[in-house]
């Protein structure tokens, strides 16, 4: 065995064996030139540039400064010279091949629990575990009128020559016998049709039922029923086969705007209103699958997980900071509004009774804003030279940090992982120059890492070029519901513990644009911060199941502020180690960084993965010397020393210790650092099963991943599992009876597990 091997297992050893039940002390493109040197983080939160009708719902919700401070643990404000900074905003380039806040590329990965799991990806599975996941965040039933009024401004919007509603949708069946007998006479009358235009301007309808978008492959592939886009978008997805007036057109979810999701007959509406009794207690009323028996409740479970999928892929495909979607069972049909919060559904309303509401909300959504359809527009187009710069800077960095890389076949792939051809976008933050905060630009293409739920934080993370130095950097698009990361970050580096440095970090305004008058000249205006709202209306008399069993989670509905950080480290994942000695380095180096936090810094790091620990190659560093391993991803961290941390983490399912797992310690004020350390060899065992060679055939390795990392049950609405990992640790079935090649892997496992077993549950 290497001497830096012996070295590592024992000083892993030791700590795990002593330290960790011991009290530990506490130690406390830039506009123009003047513009590249970076300060600290400003301020997002100031009132939107928009007109502001304090009548109307979203306008004064979203300048309701009040509300979002008493939400935040640490709002900041404004100087006057960045409130005026901000409201002047940027002249935009001119339209290039950019993608901007549509079409993104699609990632190799994703960041969600599936990542690292081997359960069946297809669709009927992956639509019940998001259905599964969504009932504890609908929020409902919201009145239609109220719908309309809170999130678009209906008192500016000139209704006067909206075409008439009467009958609009009386060619649409009832309860036909299948729902493609929906399609032709809903989408007719939607779109332009003779003398009468169209119930959406400047939106066409596609019947995109039979042509699904397989970007992300062929498994899982997305094809809602119908498909809205906008006018200049519509030759993107018309296909060869289609003729001028087909109405049919391929799925397109980096462009889509809105979509139906539709069912043939009522009794498939997966929600249920209330009856208008003055005594009924809403609170106990069930609104998502009432009463529904298994067979009926798990073909509920895919209804809501389909129109969950289809929402979540176009907020992955697209920079959005929410999505509307329109829910329809034969004629009855409900508005939905979707945020990394939750959902909002309206109450249910038959087009045939009541075709207004629905002619009311295509009009309203033609005449918002981008910003208002829930685009984040701080995300444009790149200028159109910026692209052959862009691919430069990669190609240099993966020379740098993947020296082994030779082949022209295995260097395309890796630059394909970071860019895709005529997608290079400009994203921009707001960093502080001598007190005035201006906009800074990044360059992105293709995200390392992006989601596949619809609720939570949405990390997109991407390898970027700083657009004035030139330098790649990691740059992470998130949605935070505390602590900002880059504040932890800042702290635990003050505090000597081996983290990347960070360059930028900050909330994310919302953007709108404005015209000079002549049309040519586009301007990019700076409001306050990207916040969900679904959170705000939990509150309301209209929202049931708030004490229905299996209903409304109020602790599941959280705040979420859009938030970016710029770490100088963009590297590799754990996953694309070289061999032994790089994995035991990188885990090592992990476990380090998790040592030195909880001494120094009294924080525990309670989401280790593989994903997040990052292989960086400095350049000084010998090309086939092992990378060193940096702990990123903090956002989740708790410190034990404040009691008003936030009482749970997400943590990535494969890699919770067992007392996790079971319930046992998911509360900050419970997790113990062992639950770090026991996660911390859950990702060693998870990547020498995967990309160390041993003596296991892939079937039997197949069935060892899935029952030692995957394995899971439900006992009511908590899912529990763990005994793959408990058996192991226990009695040693991976270190003892698979055939490691490696020895140092075999005594690293042997070495650590009777610590984990003594300490960790």
């Amino acid at each position: 065995m290497q001497p830096a091997v012996k070295t590592h297992i024992l000083l892993f050893v030791l700590f795990t064996s002593s330290s960790l039940l011991k009290p530990s002390r506490i130690v406390s493109r830039p506009l123009t030139s003047a513009m590249a040197t970076p300060g600290s983080s400003p301020s997002s939160n100031i009132d939107p540039c928009w007109h502001i009708d304090e009548n109307a719902g979203i306008y004064s919700a979203l300048s309701s400064q009040a509300y979002d401070d008493a939400q935040d643990e640490s709002p900041q404000t404004p100087t006057a010279s960045q409130t005026s900074q901000w409201s002047q905003g940027h002249n935009l380039p001119p339209r290039g091949k950019g993608t901007g806040a549509w079409n993104t590329p699609v990632s190799y990965t994703e960041n969600s629990a599936q990542t690292f799991g081997f359960d069946v990806k297809k669709a009927a599975q992956r639509n019940k575990r998001l259905g599964q996941e969504m009932k504890r965040t609908t929020v409902g039933p919201m009145p239609v009128k109220v719908f309309l009024d809170t999130f678009f401004d209906t008192s500016s919007i000139s209704f006067d020559s909206m075409p008439s509603p009467t009958n609009a949708f009386i060619n649409v069946p009832a309860e036909p016998d299948k729902e493609s007998d929906i399609y032709v006479p809903l989408i007719i009358a939607l779109n332009a049709e003779g003398d009468r235009g169209p119930r959406c301007p400047g939106f066409t309808f596609r019947d995109t039922s039979n042509n699904a978008d397989n970007s992300g492959g062929k498994v899982g592939a997305k094809k809602p029923d119908v498909c809205c886009y906008a006018d200049h978008h519509l030759s993107l997805v018309e296909t060869r086969s289609d003729n001028v007036n087909s109405l049919a057109s391929r799925t397109d979810m980096g462009l889509a705007a809105t979509y139906f999701e539709i069912k043939a007959k009522p009794s498939a509406d997966v929600f249920s209103d209330p009856p208008n009794h003055a005594d009924l207690d809403r609170a106990t009323w069930q609104f998502v699958f009432k009463d529904l028996l298994k067979d009926a409740l798990d073909e509920a479970l895919e209804i809501l997980g389909q129109h969950t999928a289809y929402a979540s892929e176009i907020a992955m495909r697209q920079y959005r900071w929410c999505v509307y979607s329109i829910a329809m069972a034969g004629t009855i049909v409900r508005l939905m509004r979707w945020d990394r919060a939750g959902v909002i559904v309206t109450e249910a309303f038959d087009i045939h009774n009541h075709p207004e509401f629905l002619c009311r909300f295509l009009w309203c959504f033609a005449h918002a804003s981008d910003t208002e359809r829930g685009y984040d527009l701080t995300s444009t187009p790149a200028w159109p030279g910026d692209e052959p710069d862009f691919v430069a800077r990669i190609k240099d960095h993966i020379k740098q940090q993947l020296p082994d890389v030779t082949s022209i076949k295995e260097k395309r792939k890796a630059l394909g992982e970071h860019y895709a051809p005529d997608s290079v976008t400009s994203i921009f933050v707001l960093r502080s120059v001598q007190g005035i905060a201006v906009p800074y630009e990044y360059l992105v293409s293709r995200p390392m890492v992006a989601p596949l739920s619809m609720i939570g934080r949405g990390t997109r993370g991407y390898w970027a070029v700083d657009a004035s130095t030139r330098e790649v950097v990691f740059l992470k698009d998130t949605w935070r519901s505390g602590t900002r990361e880059g504040t932890i970050m800042e702290e635990l580096r003050e505090g000597g513990v081996p983290i990347p440095p960070v360059e930028y970090h900050g909330d994310v305004p919302i953007g709108s644009i404005t015209r000079e008058s002549d049309g040519k000249v586009l301007h990019l205006n700076y409001g306050r911060s990207q916040t969900t709202m679904t959170q705000r209306f939990l509150g309301e008399a209209w929202v049931c199941g708030k004490n229905a069993e299996g209903g409304l989670q109020l602790d599941a509905v959280v705040r979420r502020t859009r938030y970016r950080l710029v770490s100088k480290f963009a590297g590799y994942p754990l996953t694309r180690i070289r061999g032994t000695a790089e994995l035991l380095k990188g885990v090592y180096d992990a476990f380090q960084a998790l040592r030195s936090a909880y001494e120094r810094c009294k924080r525990l790091h309670r989401d280790v993965s593989p994903a997040n620990i990052v292989l960086y190659h400095d350049g000084a560093q010998k090309s086939h010397e092992c990378r060193q391993g940096y702990l990123i991803d903090w956002e989740l961290s708790c410190d034990t020393s404040n009691s008003k941390q936030p009482p749970s983490a997400s943590m990535s399912w494969q890699f919770r210790s067992i007392a996790a797992i079971v319930g046992m310690r998911t509360h900050c004020a419970a997790y113990k650092v062992q639950d770090d350390m026991e996660s911390l060899y859950h990702v060693l065992v998870y990547c020498a099963l995967l990309y160390l060679p041993h003596d296991l055939s892939p079937q039997r390795l197949l069935n060892r991943i899935q029952e030692y990392f995957d394995s899971s049950h439900v006992e009511g609405d908590e899912v529990k599992g763990g005994r793959g990992k408990l058996t192991d640790i226990q009695y040693g079935t991976l270190s003892d009876q698979v055939a490691w090649r490696s020895a140092e892997v075999s005594a690293w496992l042997c070495s650590v597990r009777p610590h984990l077993r003594d300490y960790g549950f």
